[in-house]
């Protein structure tokens, strides 16, 4: 063979090998990357719905607009809710139902002041209780109230041709339906041969309760309609069912088709209207209690419940009107904004994570879109008194500007503009400049005392990320105007809070600070002779990791809100942001670089294994936010530490948080195992719901934090050049997204 005849063959073989290379490579980046056909989001969407055909106490079917939920069971009402009553009560809650116990002696927050020392100056914070006190009377009314309570049971009687009323168990052949892309419950049962069908929904702006039936047993009146009411409770279900005398309920007017109720629980009022395109008629059962009787020449009949603060109006939208209004609102919901597709993956987990994506954008838009900051447990039950934790919030809600809904995002923000004057107020009681704001509280945002509550800050920057959010999701000017006064003042406070150390020339981040883990550590009582673990005190703790990375966040980005509204740079906040302190980190034992610290004073927190528990939320400096004061290589190995010996039993957000850390590291393997880690906490049900180990059936912040990591994950971040990040290039994850943006 010629050199020439040589050459060509060997050219022709590295075109060929090259155009192979090619071919692959291609095909693996499509196989994770969007391609021009849009995804099918009703095939998507659907493949999720929940369909019962037996009895599960634990999983219940909700329909909800953010402000009001209701849960039913299996007859799409809350028939039988004994049966579920320790497991996942049925319950009807909402946004403006709130309700506080009397309060005879007038305890107030200045009651549970108790004097913190501050670098040698005395403060007044809300401490009271462990470990001063394990048992006071004040701080326990303060952290009672106010809280959510079940507003009223909405449940068939269901009656056998004997006259009795039928057991849960006499329902056959049940075939029950959340049908995700309408947002409504259509159930299905049989009781003595008799069908029975029932359509459940919330109607999208009014906190209204549609229910339509169909059964030949409504003619042989056998079907009616139970309303029961309940005092308020600030435990698990909200309702307490044993004490008669402490509310009123008053039928205060009536018609042929409707029935308004009025009801006082101690100093809060609210209003009920049954209504009914039919005749229908109120049978007083017992105290707080009504059955409502429909009209028996049809088999099919129609009611709306309307709970209101307020008596609702005479003329109520008819409910075939609202069951339409509530098809358009999800129909637009699921078409509008982000969706992510594995279809053709081949890694098994695919599926699953599919699944809790679907649902848990379903569950938080019902759950954590209303107008205030949402409890953890949502409007399902009563978790620590139903109040909400402003340092959850972005957990719980960011993800809605992430995926094309900001206005669900917006609605609780516009609680921060009217609390401002009050943050302020509270920041100046301290001393500081700015706005503060508390962290677990109701409505009225007033503080709920104990030895950890004061101390946690992580919330302060979390309104302007938030604000930050909302302004990339439209970038307009009226967006700025509308948050500007709460992000700089929010600022304001962030520079205030710090400490200028003269020997170090750095800014220090407390004392007092708790950070997120609330440490514990073991130290011997002296007085009880015993070894017991106590928090770790916030008056020794300073330079925590995460927030130190989150003040430099929230500086830097109210100086670009500064820039973008046309004013000068705040030069404070940028000398601040020059010699803020370096965020905490130890030497490494296995290797020679650096591991991360929850604060500059946990230092034996790689040594102790007892402290490696709890939130790992050092990560969260290169994962929730940019990492902008971090060490790649220094992070990595922490985040490798945190999954070799970190206690797994931790929060179910933590599994999102590692994730996160682990896909701005381009490590996706491990933010996929993060994911789908075995523990406990790391638990989605059948309904998609995350539920925590403190027996909390229903814990929001995951199922919220998961959308945020993944909205991470496949649109990535700024500056960001990698296609899908958080997923491996390995041919077993096939991605498509449309409509997520990408964090800072």
């Amino acid at each position: 063979m010629s050199k020439l005849s040589e050459w060509k063959s060997a050219t022709w073989f590295f075109i060929s090998r090259l155009f192979v290379l090619l071919v692959l490579s291609f095909t693996s980046v499509k196989s994770q990357t969007s391609d021009s056909l849009p995804i099918d989001r009703f095939s998507l969407v659907t493949r999720y719905n929940l369909i019962y055909d037996h009895i599960d106490s634990s999983q219940v079917m909700t329909v909800g607009n953010g402000e009001m939920a209701f849960s039913a069971d299996i007859t799409g009402l809350q028939t039988f809710p004994e049966r579920y009553e320790k497991t996942m009560p049925l319950t009807t809650m909402s946004n403006w139902g709130w309700h506080s116990f009397p309060n005879p002696n007038n305890y107030k927050l200045e009651d549970v002041l108790r004097p913190v020392n501050i670098r040698g100056k005395t403060e007044w914070y809300p401490v009271i209780g462990f470990p001063y006190e394990d048992d006071n009377a004040a701080s326990n009314w303060l952290n009672e109230n106010p809280h959510h309570f079940h507003m009223g049971q909405v449940g068939f009687v269901l009656l056998k041709k004997d006259g009795k009323e039928a057991a849960i168990g006499d329902l056959k052949k049940i075939n029950q339906k959340l049908n995700l892309w309408e947002g409504m419950i259509y159930s299905k049962f049989e009781l003595e041969g008799y069908p029975v069908e029932v359509s459940t929904g919330i109607n999208p702006i009014d906190n209204q309760l549609v229910v339509n039936v169909k059964s030949e047993l409504a003619k042989l009146g056998r079907i009616k309609i139970r309303l029961r009411f309940p005092y308020a409770s600030n435990h698990f279900s909200g309702a307490d069912w044993t004490s008669p005398a402490k509310h009123q309920t008053n039928l205060i007017r009536k018609s042929s088709s409707q029935g308004v109720f009025q009801r006082d629980l101690d100093t809060t009022r609210y209003f009920v209207t049954v209504n009914s395109g039919l005749k229908i008629k109120f049978q007083p059962k017992e105290k707080h209690c009504f059955i409502v009787i429909p009209d028996a020449a049809y088999s099919t009949f129609s009611f709306s419940f309307n709970f209101s603060k307020n008596p609702v109006p005479k003329t109520i939208v008819p409910v075939a009107q609202t069951l339409r209004l509530v098809k358009e609102f999800w129909k637009n919901y699921w078409t509008k904004g982000g969706v992510v597709d594995f279809s053709g993956s081949s890694d098994l987990r695919a599926a699953e994570l599919e699944r809790r994506i679907i649902l848990s954008q379903y569950f938080t838009a019902i759950q954590s879109s209303g107008s205030l900051p949402p409890p953890e447990s949502g409007l399902m039950n009563n978790s620590w008194n139903g109040k909400y934790h402003l340092e959850v919030h972005w957990i719980h809600s960011a993800h809605f500007a992430l995926w094309g809904h900001p206005e669900m995002l917006e609605k609780s923000l516009a609680w921060y503009i009217d609390f401002l004057p009050k943050a302020c107020k509270l920041a100046a009681d301290h001393g500081y400049k700015g706005a503060r704001w508390p962290k677990m509280i109701g409505p009225e945002g007033r503080e709920s005392p104990n030895h950890i509550n004061p101390f946690i800050i992580w919330q302060q920057p979390q309104i302007i990320y938030m604000a930050e959010l909302c302004y990339r999701a439209r970038h307009d000017k009226a967006t700025l105007n509308k948050y500007k006064d709460v992000v700089l003042q929010t600022a304001e406070f962030l520079a205030s809070y710090l400490f200028f150390d003269k020997e170090t020339r750095k800014y220090v981040l407390g004392p007092p600070v708790m950070p997120p883990p609330e440490i514990i550590e073991y130290r011997y009582d002296s007085i009880k002779h015993e070894t017991r673990y106590i928090t770790w005190p916030s008056s020794e703790t300073y330079n925590p990791c995460f927030e130190l990375a989150y003040w430099d966040f929230g500086l830097k980005t109210a100086q670009k809100w500064l820039e973008r509204l046309g004013l000068p740079r705040n030069k404070e906040w940028d000398y601040i942001l020059e010699y803020l302190s370096p965020l905490p980190k130890t030497k490494n034992p296995n290797g020679n670089d650096s591991l991360y610290l929850h604060a500059a004073n946990s230092t034996t927190l790689w040594s102790n294994k007892k402290l490696q528990i709890q939130h790992p939320s050092f990560l969260m400096a290169k994962g929730l936010l940019p990492g902008d004061k971090t060490n790649d290589q220094d992070m990595l190995s922490t985040l490798q530490a945190v999954m070799n010996t970190w206690d797994k039993n931790i929060w179910g957000t933590d599994f999102p948080m590692i994730a996160m850390t682990a896909t701005r590291l381009h490590q996706p393997e491990i933010g996929i195992d993060a994911l789908f880690f075995p523990s406990p906490n790391n638990n989605y049900s059948y309904m998609g719901l995350n539920n925590n180990w403190r027996s909390y059936p229903v814990y929001l912040p995951s199922n919220g934090f998961l959308l945020s990591t993944i909205a991470l994950m496949t649109a990535g971040w700024d500056g960001n050049n990698v296609s899908l990040p958080g997923f491996p290039n390995d041919g077993k994850w096939k991605v498509r997204y449309e409509g997520i943006a990408g964090l800072p």
